[in-house]
C-alpha cells in the first residue's frame, strides 16, 4: 500500500524565522511509518527526515511538498502552502 503522508508546522501562524515541519503523523498500512524516507521540497530546496526546521526570512506564501517513500519503494506525496506573516503588519491591522 501507499504511505499516507501528513505533516504539521509550528508555530501555526508563523512569522519570519524558523518553522518546524513535522511529518511524524505519516502512516503506512495504518501504523506510524518509522522506516519511511522523508523528502521535503520547500520553494525548490530539499530537506530530508521526518522533522525539519526551515528558515523563512520574509513574509509570503511558501509551497511545501512532502514526499514519503516506504521500504518497498512505494511513494506518495502531499503539499501545503504556509503563509508567513509580517509581525508589524499584524499589529497595524489590530489597531481600531
Amino acid at each position: 500500500t501507499y504511505p499516507s503522508p501528513d505533516f504539521t508546522f509550528s508555530p501555526e501562524a508563523p512569522k519570519p524565522g524558523s518553522v518546524v515541519l513535522d511529518a511524524t503523523k505519516t502512516t503506512d498500512e495504518g501504523v506510524p511509518c518509522v522506516t519511511c524516507t522523508y523528502v521535503w521540497n520547500v520553494e525548490g530546496v530539499q530537506y530530508s527526515g521526518p522533522v525539519v526546521a526551515v528558515l523563512f526570512e520574509a513574509p509570503g506564501s511558501y509551497s511545501v511538498i512532502l514526499r514519503v517513500i516506504d521500504t518497498t519503494g512505494t511513494m506518495s506525496s502531499t503539499g501545503k502552502v504556509i503563509e508567513v506573516k509580517d509581525e508589524e503588519a499584524e499589529e497595524e491591522e489590530e489597531m481600531p
